[in-house]
């Protein structure tokens, strides 16, 4: 066990690109120091092979190929261990990347089986697009690579592989989708992927993916009534019944969301605060479609003088409009009622919210 923790400590320095800290814990091996010259075949092919993948992913050249002929002999770093190489050198941060691709190539038989691992490791990275270019001419299947750059969002790497004509069959849209990367899913539309909307919606809705849900319906068509649909994104996407998320909408101005998060059954929230939200973005597309999506009102406060008279003429006309318009509809005055009743609740308890935090502090 100790071997173990201690065998894990110099693989974590090569990963993370410190040798120096790697050759000084192999000198306080247990029971045995190591030094920078000794063979690592007495640490037997597994731990052998574990040091390797750190240094191809966190060292440059110079250091793996030190540490592959400390490794190499009866016992040491078996073949399939050098091959395992090919996805951590293709995907290191280092500047020699390619260098130790190659090496490692030089190292294996003529004609190794090339696996995706190598092509998919390279895609997982920030500059995915160069490093699948490089691997292009080098035989390395590319399906798995497309896998990972929807995992990972890289457009970049999603618009150069399906350009490629690779087949976009079984790609995990889902997972896409659960991590929120939106682009990644407009690209592959536009590539033509045949995405299906409500199961983009259902992944997006399992992580609280709001924005790529609200494109699911508005721009994929997902249905809404789905009542497991409307479980999830009440439970995952901050739907909480105090208004927040279309307050959120409501200060970008963001009208799709709006009439998504209500089809969706989001709550409201206190009575009035999301109109008066609407107001005071001073544009009218906003209360309009608010009113329109039936977001309660509390007239009586919107009108009120420290309200109003910050408002802009056109809202301020808009809403008077509206509001002679709303008391002459059927069940008005009981709308009236249940709102200002519903604000004097809210009032008291915020009183006694208030009375109750000044009590504590007495204490």
């Amino acid at each position: 066990m100790v071997e173990d923790a201690h065998l894990s400590a110099v693989a974590a320095a090569l990963h993370t690109g410190r040798p120096g800290l790697a050759e000084w814990l192999l000198l306080r091996w247990p029971g045995r120091a190591i030094g920078r010259t000794d063979s690592l075949v007495q640490l037997g092919p597994n731990a052998c092979a574990t040091l390797l993948a750190g240094a191809a992913i966190g060292c440059d050249l110079a250091t793996l190929s030190a540490l592959h002929g400390r490794c190499t002999g009866p016992g040491g770093a078996r073949q399939e261990s050098v091959a395992n190489l090919l996805p951590a050198a293709a995907s290191s941060p280092t500047a020699d990347w390619q260098a130790k691709v190659e090496w490692v190539e030089s190292q294996l038989a003529p004609g190794f089986i090339r696996t995706d691992h190598v092509r998919a490791a390279a895609a997982g990275c920030p500059d995915a697009e160069a490093r699948l270019r490089w691997l292009l001419p080098r035989g390395y299947p590319a399906n798995g690579a497309l896998y990972k750059a929807f995992c990972k969002g890289n457009t970049a790497a999603i618009d150069f592989l399906l350009g490629r004509g690779l087949s976009t069959h079984l790609l995990p849209f889902i997972e896409t989708a659960r991590s929120g990367h939106l682009e990644a899913l407009k690209e592959a539309r536009r590539h033509g992927c045949e995405l299906e909307a409500d199961f983009v919606a259902s992944g997006a809705a399992m992580k609280g993916r709001l924005p790529v849900l609200v494109w699911a319906v508005e721009e994929l068509g997902a249905s809404v009534q789905d009542r497991k649909l409307i479980k999830s994104v009440l439970g995952r996407c901050d739907m909480e019944d105090d208004g927040r998320p279309y307050e959120a909408a409501v200060a970008h101005r963001d009208l799709p969301t709006l009439r998504c998060l209500a089809r969706l059954g989001c709550p409201w929230g206190p009575a009035g605060a999301v109109f008066m939200a609407g107001l005071r973005v001073g544009r009218l597309p906003v209360p309009r479609l608010l009113l329109g999506l039936g977001c309660p009102v509390d007239w009586e406060e919107c009108l009120k003088r420290h309200f109003f008279e910050y408002l802009p003429d056109k809202v301020r006309k808009w809403l008077r409009a509206a509001e002679a318009a709303q008391r002459q509809a059927p069940g008005a005055a009981a709308e009236r009622e249940r709102v200002r009743s519903e604000r004097q609740r809210r009032e008291r308890e915020e009183r006694a919210a208030r009375r109750q935090k000044l009590s504590g502090l007495r204490r």
